[in-house]
């Protein structure tokens, strides 16, 4: 049982494909929106010739975050798959913040970069 949940109940295995689905979908934009804003801001800084003081920082951050939150939401999703393990929505909120903050710090370079 899952929180008074039978793990044959048909509510509970649609709502964990929605959840499962949902949080992949969201994962892969998220990456897109991250990467796209990286190579909008290395093409913006190559035609610059100046660099702001946070510019380095933001890239690096970013990465650091995007890198944490990539692979716990590849955990998560790997677990999903189980339908005996018991996700922690601490844990998936984790995913969903960190891929938020780091498409955030990413953007942050990129217009620092177009604005050098």
């Amino acid at each position: 049982h899952v929180r008074g949940l039978s793990l044959d109940d048909e509510d509970y295995l649609v709502d964990r494909t929605v959840a499962v689905g949902t949080g992949a979908a969201s994962q892969m934009c998220f990456t897109i929106a991250t990467l796209c804003s990286f190579y909008a801001g290395m093409r913006h800084r190559a035609k610059r010739k100046g660099e702001h003081v946070c510019q380095a920082g933001f890239l690096i951050a970013s990465w650091i975050v995007f890198t944490l939150s990539f692979i716990t939401s590849l955990v998560i999703l790997v677990l999903a798959f189980d339908e005996e393990k018991t996700l922690i929505p601490e844990i998936v909120w984790s995913a969903l913040i960190g891929s938020i903050l780091s498409w955030m710090l990413m953007f942050g370079y990129s217009e620092m970069a177009r604005r050098g």
